[in-house]
């Protein structure tokens, strides 16, 4: 009786042991998924598709993706479409890095496009009024 239960406790401790194991996240994989994550938007920044350059721009502000400043700054100055540009002007805001917001600043002054420099606007007075709220 006492083998049975002996058995009985250190089995479950061994399955509970790698339960918790399985369930625990590696904190190195998901770094490196992110990583892989980040890389892939920046890619689909390129593509021909004009909803999955929309998307990457967006998803790459909403993970404030600092390595993507430079492709989205291209893009807000240089393509031509106007929902690409906002959402590529959105995503330096929300990266909030200065050489982002600078360019979104500027967007905002000098853009071709009315509705492009209306939201830059927008989007860089809420910036500067979050800014200075911290």
């Amino acid at each position: 009786m006492k083998t049975s239960k002996m058995f009985f406790v250190i089995a479950l401790f061994f399955i509970s042991t790698f339960a918790i194991k399985a369930v625990e996240p590696n904190k190195s994989k998901v770094s490196n998924d992110f990583n892989q994550v980040e890389k892939n938007l920046i890619v689909g920044l390129n593509s021909d598709n004009e909803g999955l350059k929309s998307s990457s721009a967006y998803y790459l502000g909403e993970y404030r993706a600092e390595n993507a400043v430079l492709p989205l700054m291209a893009i807000l100055k240089s393509n031509q479409k106007d929902c690409q540009r906002v959402a590529a002007a959105l995503s330096l805001i929300k990266i909030n890095d200065p050489r982002g917001v600078f360019a979104v600043k500027r967007a905002a002054i000098f853009d071709d496009s009315e509705y492009v420099r209306r939201l830059c606007s927008k989007f860089y007075a809420q910036s500067v009024k979050e800014n200075s709220a911290n």
